[in-house]
């Protein structure tokens, strides 16, 4: 059922490039990334710091972690690969910081349910931090917040919207929730219901 985030984070996962040389059976990969995407979805949902909408935060995972993790490579997944000398876990590469606690950023590894929720919600908090420093909450989040909020996580410093990853992934997340925003079904309401004519 198309319906639910959780199915469209799915379709658009499964439609992405596998990584170049994946030893992984197509089954176990969809069964994998139907996990990840049914995490993704649950755990957005639930995140204190996004202050815009929690499907805008979903897709802006889903990028994250398609990309920084060489197109959901399993052994970033299992954590056999740490990306950065180490330094960085998960399908969100995510270093430790102070955001993140030691233990928390440690088990993120790993492709069981619950590491991959750690994961996930590690990542979704570092998204969050990064636009709450980058964008701020008085303006909706457009491409160009995006790419600045996308630059954050990418460097941990910057907010330099223009820099090449984040222009590519804020392009990604522009029209994806351009894309999931149109497919939404909008419900009859009083204001948008089309009345009889009176003939």
């Amino acid at each position: 059922m198309l319906d639910s985030l959780a199915a469209r984070l799915l379709a658009i996962a499964l439609s992405l490039p596998a990584p170049w040389a994946s030893v992984e059976s197509p089954i176990d990969r969809t069964g994998r990334l139907e996990m990840i995407t049914r995490v993704i979805a649950e755990e957005t949902a639930t995140e204190p710091r996004w202050v815009w909408d929690n499907d805008d935060l979903a897709w802006a995972v889903l990028v994250s972690t398609y990309e920084e993790s060489g197109r959901f490579r399993r052994d970033v997944h299992d954590g056999r690969f740490l990306g950065d000398g180490g330094r960085a876990r998960c399908l969100g590469q995510v270093h430790a910081q102070p955001l993140i606690p030691w233990a928390e950023w440690v088990q993120s590894s790993g492709t069981s349910e619950a590491a991959t929720r750690r994961c996930i919600r590690i990542t979704a908090r570092a998204l969050a931090a990064a636009a709450a420093r980058c964008v701020g909450s008085t303006r909706g989040l457009d491409r160009a917040g995006a790419a600045r909020m996308f630059a954050a996580y990418g460097t941990g410093t910057s907010c330099d919207g223009s820099l090449p990853i984040a222009r590519r992934r804020s392009r990604m997340w522009d029209f994806l929730t351009r894309m999931q925003r149109a497919q939404r079904v909008q419900q009859p309401t009083a204001a948008n219901r089309r009345l009889p004519s009176p003939t």
